[in-house]
């Protein structure tokens, strides 16, 4: 608990309690000092804290520790948590924690003319960590007679077994005549509660013993999981001592309900009020607040002060930290969380509110440099172009962005990409990790894989599973002259064993003369075989990952539609359906497959069937490298645990016209790729984002009866006007008939204007394309099955669509100037067309975990 009630406290330091004394008072004191003078005495010394263990080399150790030796805190105000209800007190923050895309915070809550630990425990809510939205009451106090029934406050959320454990302080009816208080354990399937008392007693209480330094007080738990065990650190305090006067003690539990056993070598940080901890790198960190110290101990016990002054002011710090409950064996700090603040607009000084901090306490990489982990000037996107659900990088330029490394490991998705950045006064490459539960919701993490980790850039791989299961992934080491392997050293990819090259013998011994760029590994039974980028790949195989051989040309031989000059680059190998598929990009012509067979007694692929997936817009190259025309380029894929292929690629050339590349990293929307008995391809957009739905919208028999009598490639069919799209994240389902689809030329313009202006989606059966903007894909509408209907499903992600088409066929396009055009029209050439289905949705935004990196910048590598 918190008992400095102090104004403005977490912005201009911590000032002392004090009591408004009356005119009769002072009078009496100066009656009193006048009628029995003193004798002048030396002025005793306030009792002072026992000081935290110190070691000389504190600055170094700090910057062993740290990725930022220098670290600035901001204390900015909250939107939500307090400063809009001026007769109640806020304070005692708990540690943030995040489910789903919900942070959730719970506080200590009280009228203004009650006694501090008179609380209550509510919560509050917030998509973005800075505006919160209170949400009321979670814990109330026990019944009347419990050891718990004056007041429950101080709260901490552990999150285990599926469930949410809340630890509190509890106080009883005689707080104020001296009974102690002690640490309480209550449970919820939601964070939103409801919660239950786990016991009707305290999982952790004081001592009873006079002699003890905690034989008054147990208080203010922060728990983490450590070595398997649960460890809760918890304040204790001695009868007697002054308030500020507490130290920090640790007892640990196999279950996170206990029994709790207390360290016999308590207390273990002798010195701070309120004090929270995290897993840092293989120890513990903390912050105590009134000393205003960071603290660090190997082994959770030991702890010393590695840092004093970057924590001034401001009370009760409860950080976002998503290692704590990992049992992570590498922890990687924090860079934000919650404290407690006076008011600086009340004239109460009892009264508290929640404001947030940003610190920079990231861990720091082994082998990394301890400067400030700035890879470029903290930029960020232009508002303009950040998109709703599509996964784009949250700094500034990034190109190239390659998609690398896919994984389904234990529930999470795992992806990482290229990030061009600043290293040793060069440009180098590093691999950009981010998760999500879902492959649409993603958070960034640290950047592990980057050249102060390797020794040198990373260029394009892919990620696979060895024999053990152990994640590992096989890239182009730039600047390396080599392919490189990495393995992982655990399965939250937060720790990688150090890279070593590809070394590639002939059979009888020699060293192979190969290229070594963007390669791939698979393994076939108990073999890895591995391509590097060629015209013709050569094919490499090993048992063991370590000693590789040549074997020869991994294409028997190449398809009439490959120009030649293409290279095979960014691939993945896998089976699908009953084929093989090589999925990869030529750097002239982008994204491509091949489906065909694997010989397994020649070791080799067998092409059957090649196609694309990366169309030529009017202006592009026909061939270039540059000048480049890949809009969609750069292939990753990963296999989920219910057997769908899915695929991701950089749109690296899109809303570009001058030949460049784009400076932004934008990917794809998620991709399913399957292989049904007649061996043509389906691709369709990931199923999860009709998870993002809402607001539907049906319209039914929509004809179209006005005939438009020309279609020019420079503008869009005026067309008839259909309905508004009301937003910037839609998503449009359009059915047409087959019979009212057959050799029509008709479509729909997005972004119409009625001018001529727009983004149109056309069907050509003279030519057997689908036409999005200016560039047009193989579709016949023919080639369907006999009563298959046509579909299409158009997203629009502001100035980004995407469009499908019977799950055979998707292109890409952009327009730019799409804000106030919100109507789609639809035009007919040579005969009336009639729409049997018109369904829209509009989508949840994804982008809450970008909100917080561009915040954060967790994801930003060294620069020296």
């Amino acid at each position: 608990m918190n008992n400095a009630s102090t104004k403005n406290s977490c912005f201009q330091g911590l000032e002392k309690p004090h009591r408004r004394v009356s005119k009769a008072w002072k009078l009496l004191v100066v009656t009193l000092m006048a009628t029995f003078p003193l004798v002048a005495a030396p002025p005793a010394s306030p009792p002072q804290p026992i000081p935290n263990d110190t070691t000389p080399d504190a600055e170094a150790l700090f910057a062993k520790l740290f990725a930022n030796p220098k670290p600035e805190r901001k204390v900015s105000v909250n939107e939500g948590i307090g400063y809009d209800d001026l007769q109640h007190s806020f304070q005692d923050p708990s540690n943030v924690i995040k489910v789903g895309d919900t942070y959730y915070v719970w506080v200590s809550w009280r009228p203004l003319d009650v006694h501090l630990y008179n609380s209550v425990i509510h919560y509050a809510t917030s998509k973005d960590g800075k505006k919160w939205e209170q949400k009321g009451l979670a814990l109330g106090k026990g019944p009347e007679g419990s050891w718990d029934d004056w007041g429950v406050l101080t709260p901490y959320v552990a999150e285990a077994n599926g469930r949410f454990y809340m630890f509190y302080t509890g106080a009883d009816r005689n707080f104020l005549k001296g009974s102690v208080n002690a640490i309480g354990l209550a449970v919820a399937d939601k964070p939103e509660g409801p919660w239950t008392r786990v016991f009707d007693k305290p999982v952790l209480a004081p001592s009873g013993n006079p002699k003890d330094w905690d034989n008054q007080m147990n208080d203010d738990a922060h728990v983490i999981k450590r070595d398997g065990k649960y460890w809760l650190y918890f304040k204790g305090h001695q009868r007697g001592r002054k308030w500020f006067l507490t130290q920090q003690g640790v007892a640990t539990a196999d279950k996170i309900e206990g029994p709790y056993v207390k360290y016999e070598g308590n207390p273990v940080i002798k010195s701070g009020h309120c004090v929270c901890v995290w897993p840092h790198k293989e120890g513990v960190a903390a912050i105590a607040d009134i000393p205003g110290e960071i603290l660090w101990a190997k082994d959770g016990l030991h702890f010393v002060v590695v840092n004093k002054g970057v924590w001034r002011g401001g009370a009760g710090p409860g950080p976002y930290d998503p290692d704590a409950h990992t049992d992570t064996k590498s922890g990687s700090g924090i860079t934000w969380g919650v404290i407690q603040c006076g008011d600086p607009s009340a004239d109460n000084k009892k009264r508290n509110v929640i404001a947030r901090f940003d610190l920079d306490l990231r861990a720091r990489e082994p082998g990394t440099n301890p400067a400030p982990a700035v890879s470029t000037s903290n930029t960020v996107p232009p508002e303009n172009i950040v998109l709703n659900f599509h996964l784009m990088h949250p700094g500034g330029d990034s190109n190239p962005g390659d998609p690398n490394a896919a994984f389904y490991l234990d529930d999470v998705y795992h992806l990482h990409y290229i990030l061009a950045h600043p290293w040793h006064g060069k440009t180098s490459f590093s691999f950009v990790h981010v998760t999500s539960p879902d492959m649409l919701h993603w958070t960034w993490q640290k950047t592990t894989l980057q050249p102060a980790f390797t020794g040198h850039g990373m260029f394009s791989g892919t990620g696979f599973l060895t024999k053990e299961g152990k994640p590992a992934i096989i890239y182009q080491g730039q600047a390396s002259g080599r392919n490189q392997i990495a393995l992982a050293k655990d399965r939250q990819l937060a720790a990688w064993e150090p890279p070593y090259p590809v070394e590639v013998k002939t059979s009888d011994g020699k060293v192979a003369k190969i290229g070594f760029w963007d390669p791939d590994c698979f393994r076939i039974g108990d073999t890895y075989y591995a391509i590097s980028g060629e015209e013709n790949p050569p094919l490499m195989k090993s048992k063991d990952l370590k000693n590789w051989t040549l074997v020869g040309d991994f294409l028997r031989h190449n398809m009439p539609d490959v120009t030649c000059g293409e290279d095979i680059s960014c691939a993945n190998f896998f089976p699908l359906g009953n084929k093989w598929m090589l999925l990869c990009i030529s750097h002239a012509l982008g994204c491509r497959y091949y489906l065909g067979e694997w010989n397994e007694k020649a070791e080799q692929f067998v092409p059957e069937k090649h196609g694309r997936m990366n169309w030529r817009r009017d202006g592009q190259s026909i061939y270039g490298r540059p000048p480049w025309r890949v809009d969609f380029f750069a292939p990753e894929s990963l296999l989920t645990p219910d057997g769908r292929r899915v695929m991701w690629a950089w749109l690296a050339t899109i809303g570009m016209n001058d030949g460049k590349m784009s400076s932004q990293t934008i990917q794809s929307l998620p991709r399913e790729l399957s292989l049904p008995s007649d061996g043509n391809l389906r691709l369709k957009p990931l199923r999860e984002l009709e998870a993002l739905r809402f607001d539907p919208v049906t319209l039914n028999d929509i004809k179209i009866g006005e005939l438009t009598k020309a279609v020019i490639p420079t503008t869009a069919p005026v067309g008839k006007k259909i309905t508004t799209l009301d937003g910037d994240a839609i998503e449009v389902r359009i059915t047409v008939a087959r019979e009212q689809a057959a050799r029509k030329l008709f479509g729909f313009t997005l972004f119409a204007d009625g001018k001529g202006g727009g983004l149109p989606i056309m069907f050509r059966p003279e030519t057997g394309t689908l036409r999005v903007g200016t560039a047009e894909a193989p579709f016949m509408i023919n080639d369907l099955p006999a009563g298959e209907d046509v579909e299409l499903r158009i997203f629009i992600d502001k100035y980004l669509v995407e469009v499908f088409v019977n799950d055979r066929q998707a292109i890409v396009a952009s327009y730019a100037d799409y804000l106030g055009k919100p109507d789609l029209s639809a035009f007919t050439v040579g005969a009336p067309t009639t729409i049997k289905k018109l369904e829209i949705w509009k989508l949840k935004p994804t982008i809450q975990g970008f909100r917080e990196a561009q915040q954060n910048r967790i994801w930003e590598p060294c620069v020296n």
